[in-house]
């Protein structure tokens, strides 16, 4: 199993364009620390921002009209400007290693986008290149052959993952000192400080396990349709429009049952997704929707007439 591993990570890395996804990777992540260290922002005067915030925010509130769910959130900035100002917390500057780090999960989303391109195209390239039928003439069942390309699609997402996370921090600790400031939340109505490391890799894990269930879902519909066009573009789509989507469907209960609905578990787990579901929930369909992308795709490899 281990030299069929091999032998697919050799294959992704033999191909220019991986290693042009890595490049391209590395340069965006460099080329934001550059620019935002180049118009760094003097975060000297937060205390007048917050007073602006207060003020702006009590006279929305005086509005007619205002629904309570924007009230809470209005009374809550107020709350937590409030403490800034009475106990002098200033806002975490984006100048910063933890501030800069905080942004950093937003280019897990090239990581989506890359590890999605290999996945479509690591089965159906086999058939378009007929080298499909040379592989099937090894000893080796196709479940492990199919389980060896899933897998070497997984581990080159962990790698750029890794890479992502490594390099913003590499980056940010050569641009950025250390923070000034701190993040605040409300919890069960009490102004509280953010654990923001804490925080930082949450998101990081949030955003993983949707690059794992886009990554499945274009590795089934390359298993399926043999198609690395469909599987990429298709699963791109849905990837960029999936808020869109949800928000165009939430008259409807049958959305929450769908993955991409419910992939923002990030915003879940705070309380602010777009649908009214539990953490666990959304989780759950996670589960369920990558055991049955994963049951299609290697029923489909190991029924199909592949040899035709």
């Amino acid at each position: 199993m281990f030299q069929l591993i091999q032998n697919e990570r050799m294959k992704i890395w033999a191909k220019k364009g991986s290693w042009i996804m890595l490049a391209l990777l590395v340069l965006a992540i460099v080329g934001y620390s550059i620019l935002s260290n180049s118009i760094a922002s003097d975060s000297s005067n937060w205390k007048a921002d917050e007073q602006s915030t207060i003020a702006a925010n009590k006279e929305m509130l005086d509005e007619e009209g205002i629904d309570e769910t924007t009230k809470k959130d209005l009374e809550e900035t107020i709350a937590i400007s409030q403490y800034r100002l009475d106990n002098n917390v200033a806002p975490l500057s984006s100048e910063s290693v933890q501030g800069h780090m905080q942004a950093a999960p937003y280019f897990m989303m090239f990581v989506l986008l890359f590890v999605v391109i290999v996945a479509g195209g690591i089965v159906s390239s086999e058939f378009s290149k007929g080298t499909i039928k040379m592989l099937l003439t090894r000893p080796v069942s196709r479940f492990k052959i199919l389980l060896s390309k899933l897998l070497a699609v997984v581990e080159f997402a962990v790698l750029l993952s890794i890479v992502t996370i490594v390099l913003n921090y590499i980056v940010a600790l050569l641009f950025f000192g250390n923070a000034t400031g701190a993040n605040l939340i409300m919890d069960n109505g009490q102004v509280t400080e953010v654990n923001i490391w804490k925080s930082i890799f949450m998101s990081f894990g949030f955003q993983f396990i949707a690059i794992i269930m886009s990554m499945l879902f274009a590795f089934m519909l390359g298993v399926v349709f043999r198609s690395s066009s469909l599987a990429i573009g298709l699963t791109i789509f849905i990837s960029l429009l999936s808020t869109t989507i949800t928000l165009f469907l939430t008259k409807y209960e049958f959305i929450k049952f769908i993955w991409f609905a419910v992939q923002d578990l990030e915003g879940i787990y705070h309380g602010q997704g777009i649908l009214d579901v539990s953490f666990p929930f959304a989780i759950m369909i996670q589960i369920i929707y990558a055991i049955i992308f994963l049951v299609i795709a290697f029923i489909t490899f190991m029924k199909s007439d592949i040899t035709a």
